[in-house]
């Protein structure tokens, strides 16, 4: 048989979800069981819309008196006449569902090259992230180590951040769809390195400005706990956009969640422990620029030296 005519329903952000192929017209769109092209929408009638085709080779729209109308996006959000004509191409929404409707002889977007295989820009991408983030890390361990164990304690801190973005990105890639790519791989690899970056630099940021209007004392904890609980959902929400098809507002739902349910638990053990210690001999780190060392005992000239 002849397909006349090719519908697609199309989900909250445009994508779409399936394709009905119609052989015979006109048709007649609605939730009812009766229908030619059922809907589960309950904003849709019965018999909401009945489709066919013109002499112009697209299609002619008729609401079949129904209480919520249909409306063209294209055209406005205004519910349209009783009988409109619309092109191939064109999207209709009715009630809470949206459609297209094309030609069977319309023409798709081309081909996309699978670089599946050979995406040296995603590996090359990883490695400098792998390189950067670790480094990062390292270059904060050597500020604050000193003795003759402090390049000991630098390769040892490279290694460890380097070896939980592999981890990270390993489970993330388990848990992805496409878990046999190794374009996958690289790509959560580079999201979880970055991540990692942007969360040092955030910090660091932070504390720089905290000493410098000297704020040390208006909530830190909270505004750290903020820009972390920031960056751990970026990342978590960079992840599920490779991982999971749904809507973003559900995919930035759960990293928001995520972040908060590691956030405050962590938050308030630090307080708890910061109250503990209350009474006791303690310089806190926060008392100086996060890239400069207290030392006492020593001048300046010795220092320098």
């Amino acid at each position: 048989m002849e397909t006349l005519a090719v519908i697609e329903v199309l989900g909250r952000n445009g994508e779409t979800l399936r394709r009905e192929r119609l052989f015979t017209m006109p048709i007649v769109i609605g939730r009812g069981f009766e229908a030619d092209l059922a809907l589960d929408d309950p904003y849709l009638a019965a018999r909401h819309l009945l489709l066919d085709a013109d002499e112009e080779n697209s299609f002619r729209l008729t609401d079949l008196g129904t209480l919520n109308g249909f409306s063209i996006p294209a055209r406005g959000n205004q519910r349209q006449e009783a009988t409109v004509h619309i092109n191939a191409g064109d999207s209709i929404r009715l009630g809470h569902t949206q459609i297209r409707i094309w030609r069977s002889d319309s023409a798709v977007a081309p081909e996309i090259l699978d670089k599946s295989t050979t995406d040296t820009q995603g590996w090359i991408t990883f490695g400098v992230w792998l390189l950067m983030a670790p480094g990062l890390m390292s270059l904060l361990t050597w500020v604050d180590a000193t003795g003759p164990g402090r390049y000991g304690a630098v390769s040892l801190e490279f290694l460890t951040w380097a070896a939980a973005v592999l981890l990270w990105s390993g489970l993330w890639w388990v848990a992805s769809r496409s878990a046999h790519r190794m374009t996958t791989f690289t790509a959560h690899g580079t999201v979880g390195a970055s991540t990692l970056f942007i969360t040092t630099v955030s910090l660091f940021t932070l504390n720089t400005a905290l000493f410098v209007f000297d704020l040390y004392q208006s909530n830190h904890g909270v505004w750290s706990a903020i820009v972390l609980g920031a960056c751990i959902a970026l990342g978590v929400y960079r992840h599920l956009r490779l991982v999971s098809r749904k809507s973003r507002q559900a995919m930035l739902s759960v990293s928001l969640a995520v972040a908060v349910a590691l956030i405050v638990p962590l938050h308030y053990t630090l307080k708890q422990n910061d109250l503990d210690k209350i009474g006791l001999m303690d310089i806190p780190e926060q008392l100086s620029l996060p890239w400069m060392r207290v030392v006492t005992g020593v001048s300046p000239e010795e220092f320098l030296n």
